[in-house]
């Protein structure tokens, strides 16, 4: 496992400023150690519903979060690409940050684009490796700004920006 690392994660928080995330949904992919939706949750998020599949992390989640409104938080110990398609819920931000060695951008971005978990405003935030490439845009969903820090890229994308193939 590699966490997202503390510069990534203040790097993730600074981009979305805090008026953004406060009163949001969040839905964390591949979620670890829960650090990013913890910190979402601190700037004022509604509700983080975080997706891991490993037991062992979710039950450190738990851990991590008692001190928190434990209300706020819902953790699905589950496999992230047979929950999606079963969420029925809409997030305004959705952080993904699946393991480097598989580009799982194409197959989460079609999951991804859909009205059951998507606002007409929702964001996509994907961590990823600094070489692997993501277009410019995917279904509803634009790119708003690539960041590199160390061997991590973080890809932002807005849905209802401009809808084109480009």
């Amino acid at each position: 496992m590699r966490p997202t690392t503390s510069k990534v994660k203040l790097a993730i928080v600074s981009m979305l400023g805090s008026e953004l995330v406060q009163g949001s949904k969040v839905l964390d992919l591949f979620a670890g150690t829960g650090s990013v939706g913890i910190e979402l949750s601190k700037l004022g998020a509604e509700k983080v519903v975080m997706i891991e599949q490993n037991s062992k992390q979710c039950s450190e989640i738990e851990e991590r979060i008692k001190s928190f409104n434990t209300k706020s938080f819902e953790i699905k110990r589950a496999n992230v690409f047979s929950v999606l398609p079963k969420l029925n819920s809409k997030f305004d931000i959705i952080f993904a940050d699946p393991p480097y060695e598989y580009n799982y951008f194409n197959k989460l971005s079609t999951l991804i684009d859909k009205p059951n978990i998507t606002t007409q405003k929702s964001l996509f935030i994907y961590e990823h490796f600094k070489k692997d490439e993501t277009p410019r845009y995917f279904g509803n969903f634009k790119k708003l700004r690539d960041k590199t820090y160390g061997d991590s890229r973080i890809s932002i994308f807005k849905k209802g920006e401009v809808v084109s193939n480009d």
